[in-house]
């Protein structure tokens, strides 16, 4: 597994103030508003041509793979979601703002539970959660 290596945000593409969208998009994302999410996260990314569009890229399509795990489709959900992690892996700890490391944490045992259920519905506690950096720990 391939673990980020910085802990600070001081690779060029995490320098700088994340803008309003993003901020929107990811309190949609916390919200459950995983479609309404996806589809800012869509439009940032589209514009962005800075290898930032990865972080855009990574949540948009976890935020997908959510939205299809709620309407019965694991498989996709499985699939966007390893897919979106592809995307973040080489973002630092933090990076725009965002707690990106505990994300990836939550993803990842979000993907264990679907590796050991094909079925059952995601438990509260399990459902990924974006922290801001300004959030308390």
């Amino acid at each position: 597994m391939k673990h980020m290596t910085d802990l600070t945000e001081t690779r060029p593409m995490c320098k700088g103030i994340a803008m309003r969208e993003l901020f929107e998009a990811v309190e949609m994302f916390n919200a459950g508003d995983w479609y309404e999410s996806h589809e800012i996260l869509d439009m940032l990314w589209l514009a962005e041509t800075s290898p930032e569009r990865e972080l855009y890229q990574g949540v948009l399509q976890i935020a997908a793979g959510l939205w299809h795990d709620r309407r019965g489709n694991r498989n996709a959900a499985q699939r966007l979601c390893t897919k979106g992690l592809g995307h973040l892996r080489s973002f630092p700890e933090t990076c725009k703002g965002l707690r990106l490391g505990n994300f990836i944490r939550q993803v990842e045992t979000l993907l264990h539970f679907f590796e050991q259920s094909a079925t059952a519905p995601v438990p509260d506690d399990l459902i990924p959660f974006i922290y801001r950096t300004s959030d308390p720990q």
